[in-house]
């Protein structure tokens, strides 16, 4: 069973490749990237990665210093421990993983639904 730090964290990444990324940073904690080094390391569309990190530095947990270099920075240190668990279970079983990020619900389509609903006064 996901615990619900670990799961409000899955629902919150936009992406697979969000996911990727922030394994990536958390696999090597005393690295600075640049957005183009995370392009080639990931294979992945410059857009993608800079989608992703806005993402990730919005939610608090990547920093950019003053010369554009990605760290993860958790802002809460509990955190650190959620992330931990993530990569384990991605590492573990990585169809639960994705199925948790794509199972969250569309802002938008979730706003759309919600205007049919009848509201009794």
């Amino acid at each position: 069973m996901i615990e619900r730090d670990l799961l409000l964290l899955l629902r919150s990444l936009r992406s697979v490749w969000t996911l990727e990324l922030l394994l990536t940073l958390w696999r090597a904690p005393a690295r600075s990237w640049s957005a183009d080094a995370l392009v080639l390391e990931l294979r992945a569309s410059d857009v993608v990665i800079r989608e992703s990190l806005r993402g990730l530095v919005s939610l608090g947990l990547v920093r950019a210093d003053d010369q554009c270099l990605y760290r993860l920075d958790p802002s809460e240190p509990a955190l650190v421990n959620t992330i931990k668990g993530l990569d384990l279970l991605y590492r573990e079983r990585p169809v639960t993983v994705i199925e948790a990020i794509f199972a969250r619900p569309d802002d938008a389509l979730q706003s759309f639904s919600s205007s049919f609903k009848i509201k009794k006064d």
